[in-house]
């Protein structure tokens, strides 16, 4: 083999060896060791109180159920954020604030696998 011959043939193996090395950090990187993580999005009161997920109905499903489902797909509870959202939409400064009760409660639920 000539000389170019040479340095093409060990650049062509090493962009195989870079490609191999590129598809099988991707593939473990997906496999069984790879955490999931899931969103539960929680708003209202009591027997109110819906839940909404990737996946789940447009009109969301009772919390009980949404957290029943994700602990037998082997999910476990991360972090919990609370926050609140106005019951009126307020126009102008004319409108009145709302009260301090009427705020509709709001969570978002971390989970992971």
């Amino acid at each position: 083999m000539s000389r170019p011959s040479v340095v093409v043939a060990f650049a062509l193996l090493f962009a195989l060896g870079v490609v191999a090395v590129v598809f099988g950090s991707a593939r473990d990187a997906q496999g069984a060791d790879a955490k999931r993580l899931a969103y539960v999005h929680v708003s209202g009161r009591g027997s109110a109180a819906r839940a909404w997920y990737q996946g789940a109905p447009p009109t969301g499903v009772g919390v009980q159920e949404a957290l029943d489902k994700f602990t037998s797909d082997g999910y476990r509870f991360v972090a919990m954020s609370a926050g609140g959202v106005p019951g009126v939409v307020q126009q102008g400064s004319a409108a009145p604030a709302p009260a301090e009760g009427t705020l509709d409660p709001v969570y978002v639920i971390l989970l992971e696998r």
